[in-house]
């Protein structure tokens, strides 16, 4: 971006990243309890995508507190969480320790929306944005739809 003008005059020039929206989508998510140890509670997430020749990177948004839904529009969630596909796999897995989501402001027996998304580039070159009202990171350039489930957190 070039020639970008601000209060108080003159220019700042700035680096992007634009990334090609997905056209495929998530096929399955499923969010269920686990323990991996006495001392370790998490929500396992697992999926499937459609197998790609080249890696491919997933972004599960956790709803607000209690809400049945959530997606990526900054007030619909609290925190999110990214998954690596290494090429030519179709399944992904991802363990978010509880004490993630209890200082999200989540406790026990509160509900927890999971959408996921394909997003259109690796975490590091994807289109994204911080919303100002919100403080939170926008992606820009995800799947059109969203594949959901929902957890109890304990």
């Amino acid at each position: 971006m070039q020639s970008l003008q601000f209060v108080g005059g003159g220019d700042s020039f700035h680096n992007i990243n634009l990334a090609k929206t997905p056209t495929l989508n998530i096929t399955t998510i499923s969010a269920t309890q686990t323990s991996t140890s006495a001392s370790v509670m998490g929500i396992n997430i697992t999926g499937t995508v459609t197998a790609q020749p080249f890696a491919q990177t997933v972004i599960i948004y956790c709803g607000n507190v209690n809400s049945s839904t959530s997606n990526s529009s900054p007030s619909n969630y609290s925190i999110l969480f990214t998954i690596n596909v290494p090429a030519n796999a179709s399944t992904f897995n991802k363990l978010i320790p509880t004490n993630d989501l209890y200082d999200a402001g989540f406790v026990s027996g509160n509900t927890c929306a999971f959408a996921g998304y394909l997003l259109g580039s690796s975490v590091n070159s994807a289109s994204n944005y911080i919303d100002i009202e919100s403080n939170k990171l926008v992606y820009s350039a995800i799947s059109p739809i969203p594949a959901t489930s929902t957890v109890i957190v304990q």
